[in-house]
C-alpha cells in the first residue's frame, strides 16, 4: 500500500510540474486601485489554497452549529421553572 501512495505522490507531483511550467505567462489582476502580475499557475494555486481555507472554516463553523443544536437539553444549565 505504501508503495501506491508513494506512486500517486509521484504522478500528482508531475502534474503540477507539467501544469506550472505550462501555465507561466504572467497575468494581472486588479481590485480597486490595487493590481498584481503573477503567472497564470500561481494564481490558481493560490485561489485553490484560498478555497480550501475558506471550505474547511465554514465546514468547522457549520459543525459547531450542528453540534450545539443536538446538544442533550438535560446538560442545559438554565432552568425554567
Amino acid at each position: 500500500m505504501r508503495i501506491i501512495k508513494k506512486i500517486f505522490l509521484a504522478i500528482l507531483v508531475i502534474l503540477i510540474i507539467i501544469f506550472a511550467v505550462q501555465n507561466s505567462s504572467a497575468t494581472t489582476i486588479e481590485l480597486f486601485n490595487w493590481s498584481v502580475t503573477l503567472p497564470i499557475s500561481i494564481l490558481v494555486i493560490l485561489g485553490y489554497i484560498l478555497g480550501m481555507t475558506t471550505g474547511g472554516i465554514l465546514f468547522s463553523v457549520l459543525k459547531n452549529l450542528m453540534e450545539t443544536k443536538t446538544e442533550d437539553p438535560s446538560t442545559n444549565k438554565s432552568s425554567h421553572n
